[in-house]
C-alpha cells in the first residue's frame, strides 16, 4: 500500500503471497517495503529512516556491485568497524582517493552503520552480461549532441533514450528474479533470518523504478 511522503519520494507494500515469494519448505512471511527516492543528496535518504528501523533486511540499489562490496556494507552494518574507519574503507574501496565522500554514500553509510540489518544486494553485480547495455547507454549519453544538423541532434538522442530504456528494462527483471526466487533461498540458508516468523525487507530504488512494484504485484490483491 502506497504511502505519500514528499514529491517523488514514496513508499509500496507488498506481502510475500501478494509478490510471489512464496517457497514449499516452511519459511518466515517476507514483506516487501518498497522507497523510492532520487539517491544524490545527504536528505535523499531521510524519509526512508522509519522504514529502515522496523526492516530486518536493507536492499539499496547499487549497480555493478562486488562481493568485497557487499562484505563491506554487512560489516558497516554489524558495526565492526567505526563511522570514520568505514568512510576511510569506502574512499578505498569505491576509488574515492582524497575527492569529496559523495553525500548519499556517506549519508548511508552513517544510516546502516551498528544497525544490525542484513544488507542484500538484488542490482546487477559486476561482470554480468546486462553489465554490457548499462555500458552502451552510457556511451551513447556521452556522445556530442552540439551539432549544427538539428535533424542529427534528435537521431542521437533517440539512440540514448532507446538505449537506456533497453537497459532499464533488463535491469529491473534480474532485480524482480532476485527479490522472487534469490532473496527467499539467501533467507532459508541464513541461520539468523530464516528462523523468524516474519521478515520486513526493505527495497531502496530510484524513483523512476515503481513498476517494480507493479510487476510484483498481484493487481487484484493490492490495492495503490
Amino acid at each position: 500500500m502506497p504511502e505519500k511522503l514528499n514529491g517523488s519520494e514514496k513508499t509500496e507494500f507488498l506481502s510475500q503471497k501478494e509478490a510471489g515469494l512464496e517457497t514449499k519448505e516452511k519459511s518466515p512471511e517476507l514483506h516487501l517495503d518498497f522507497y523510492y527516492a532520487p539517491h544524490y543528496a545527504a536528505e535523499d535518504l531521510e524519509n526512508i529512516k522509519p522504514q529502515f528501523e522496523r526492516a530486518d533486511v536493507f536492499v539499496p540499489e547499487h549497480i555493478t556491485w562486488s562481493p568485497t562490496e557487499l562484505e563491506f556494507y554487512n560489516s558497516v552494518a554489524k558495526g565492526e568497524m567505526s563511522v570514520d574507519e568505514s568512510m576511510d574503507e569506502a574512499r578505498q574501496l569505491f576509488n574515492i582517493g582524497s575527492a569529496s565522500m559523495p553525500e548519499y554514500l556517506a549519508s548511508m553509510i552513517k544510516m546502516i552503520h551498528g544497525s544490525k540489518k542484513t544488507i542484500y544486494l538484488a542490482d546487477i553485480p559486476e561482470g554480468h552480461e546486462i553489465v554490457k547495455y548499462y555500458m552502451n547507454a552510457n556511451k551513447l549519453r556521452n556522445l556530442d549532441t552540439k551539432t549544427d544538423v538539428f535533424l542529427e541532434k534528435i537521431e542521437r538522442i533517440k539512440d540514448y533514450a532507446k538505449s537506456y530504456a533497453e537497459w532499464q528494462k533488463k535491469r529491473e527483471a534480474f532485480i524482480k528474479d532476485q527479490l522472487k526466487i534469490d532473496l527467499p533461498k539467501f533467507i532459508n540458508n541464513d541461520s539468523d533470518l530464516k528462523i523468524k516468523k516474519d521478515l520486513n525487507v526493505l527495497v531502496q530504488l530510484g524513483a523512476s523504478h515503481t513498476r517494480m512494484y507493479r510487476d510484483l504485484a498481484v493487481q487484484d490483491k493490492v490495492s495503490r
